[in-house]
């Protein structure tokens, strides 16, 4: 797009067109001026562009400080955590899990045979 922009102030600035052929100008003219606006079409599109590749940073650098401070106040609760609380909240998952291992041995030792 740049390019495109400075080709086309370049052919109006560097060419005397009073010295011109008549018959070359328009051409000359309508060349100059669609190099200028195709460049200023491209520089549109990548402003436009940006904007939303802005929009879509802003976005995603609030949903991680949002992320963040839902991760921070895990760790605090994890490293607030009564450790005796924790030992006796342990302690009783182990014997549901015990129990659990137990009633599900029973089972698999059922056989209809034994209960008739």
């Amino acid at each position: 797009m740049m390019r495109e922009l400075l080709e086309g102030i370049y052919m109006l600035a560097a060419v005397d067109t009073s010295k011109m052929d008549v018959d070359a100008y328009p051409d000359y003219i309508k060349t100059a001026v669609d190099k200028l606006s195709s460049g200023l079409g491209n520089l549109r599109e990548a402003t436009a562009q940006l904007g939303v590749q802005r929009a879509q940073i802003a976005t995603l650098a609030e949903q991680h400080k949002t992320q963040k401070s839902i991760l921070s106040l895990q760790i605090d609760n994890l490293e607030g955590v009564d450790p005796y609380e924790a030992s006796t909240r342990i302690s009783q998952l182990e014997a549901q899990i015990d129990a659990t291992a137990n009633a599900t041995a029973r089972i698999a030792k059922l056989r209809l045979t034994n209960y008739l």
